[in-house]
């Protein structure tokens, strides 16, 4: 919102808060449709990808068209940084670890979520602008896109060794 504000005044801000959040739900809809029909790691990443984008548009934005454009794209691709990791897990990992491993996702999102605002505050005034924050911002979801879209398909992976090491499913171990 401090970002918007300069540029779309308090009520645009808010408008563009309340288009983000419309997106993101309107986001989760159509995603919840393809992964009970596809492989959700490229679904994943273009949630990824559709952030970057957004965040890109909300540095660059120049007008409060581009701006409402950059914030839809971004609440497309955030609606769903709460199902997918579930999702993910479900399709990649065997059932009896699905809740260590949610667990493990979730403390580490919330720690996120609890100091990325922070941590962006402390650029933006270590810079005089969002600029920075923001560009670290889009190469964290480039990052995730493409380690999302690296991971081996089940079918192609090994077993690995039992015990309490996390494993991904395998046809061998279904």
């Amino acid at each position: 919102v401090s970002h918007l504000t300069p540029l779309l005044g308090a009520a645009g801000a808010a408008s563009a808060l309340g288009i983000t959040t419309a997106a993101a739900i309107a986001g989760r809809v159509p995603m919840g449709a393809l992964a009970d029909r596809m492989d959700r790691r490229p679904i994943a990443a273009i949630n990824f990808l559709l952030q970057v984008a957004g965040i890109a548009l909300l540095a660059l934005a120049s007008s409060s068209i581009v701006i409402y454009a950059g914030c839809v794209l971004f609440g497309l691709g955030v609606g769903n940084v709460i199902t997918l990791p579930g999702l993910l897990v479900e399709q990649e990992f065997p059932r009896e670890q699905f809740a260590g491993i949610v667990s493990l996702i979730t403390a580490t999102n919330q720690l996120a979520f609890a100091f990325a605002p922070g941590l962006i505050g402390l650029l933006r005034d270590a810079t005089g602008s969002y600029g920075l924050a923001l560009a670290l911002c889009a190469v964290v979801d480039l990052v995730a896109a493409v380690v999302v879209l690296g991971l081996a398909p089940k079918s192609r992976r090994n077993a690995a060794p039992s015990g309490l090491a996390l494993r991904p499913n395998c046809e061998c171990c279904d």
